[in-house]
């Protein structure tokens, strides 16, 4: 096989032409992003690769809302000041913005605090929408909730009859 040695350049070099550090450049050869070649005991990438690697998205995977589908996630991130119109359908609900409330809101209608409503968003036990970065629930929702019962069965009342040992 012939390799045509103006075709590969140094990690150093493949660094310094994507504006990053030497590291950044090993770590992407050591997952296999980039293709190397072992000439008289230097690594070498190709200088196409290098010009061609789009990176990928970093950070931790972001949490979707339950309902909103993606063409109307693209349409409210299109929205300059983020806010919905008088109304918007989310997945099969129908939500007007007067519907909308916050958490905070709704710990004030059923009298709990603001952990109880997130505990409860969390075992997705609501379905909720996200608007720049805020979580907002359904009024209705909120009040027609009817919490189970729960926690350890309840124990049996002992019998009336007494008992009375010889």
């Amino acid at each position: 096989m012939r390799i045509d040695l103006d075709k590969l350049i140094t990690q150093k070099e493949a660094a310094e032409l994507r504006g990053c550090t030497p590291q950044a450049i090993n770590r992407l050869v050591q997952r296999g992003s980039l293709k190397t070649v072992l000439v008289a005991g230097k690594r070498l990438v190709y200088r196409n690769e290098v010009e061609k690697f789009k990176p990928g998205v970093g950070g931790r995977p972001r949490n979707t809302p339950k309902q909103i589908d993606p063409s109307t996630r693209r349409k409210l991130s299109r929205d300059a000041s983020n806010r919905l119109d008088k109304s918007k359908i989310f997945g099969k609900m129908r939500i007007d913005s007067d519907d909308m409330i916050t958490q905070s809101e709704a710990a004030r209608i059923r009298g709990v605090t603001h952990e109880a409503i997130r505990s409860l968003v969390k075992r997705g036990r609501f379905n909720v929408f996200k608007i720049g970065g805020k979580t907002f629930l359904s009024k209705r929702e909120v009040e027609r909730f009817k919490p189970s019962i729960g926690g350890r069965p309840r124990m049996k009342k002992p019998s009336k009859t007494k008992k009375h040992l010889r």
